[in-house]
């Protein structure tokens, strides 16, 4: 492949990666990484590990939150506020227990 046909490849790749980027979240999980269609298209927001999320993190991101619920992913949602408050109250009840 001459110098041309690289750099053809490589606008190519480019253009790809950025129409990913602008119109999809790369959304980070428990049970690996998913594409989420934006409900906006823009570059703000497009990646988040949300495997630490607590549900003060979903009310900062509106934009990840409504595109989660209209691409029906909120069972990657629910996970991380409901183990975070299963680690706390494991936590809290171990202490009292001895565990």
């Amino acid at each position: 492949m001459g110098r041309v046909g690289s750099f053809l490849l490589g606008v190519a790749v480019g253009a790809g990666t950025l129409y990913t980027a602008m119109n999809y979240h790369v959304v980070r999980s428990e049970g690996g990484t998913h594409l989420v269609r934006k409900t906006e298209v823009g570059l703000v927001g497009t990646y988040a590990d949300i495997r630490q999320y607590s549900i003060s993190d979903w009310r900062q991101r509106p934009q990840l939150t409504q595109a989660m619920l209209k691409a029906q992913r909120s069972d990657l949602m629910a996970a991380s506020p409901t183990q975070n408050l299963q680690q706390r109250v494991g936590s809290i009840v171990g202490g009292v227990f001895g565990r």
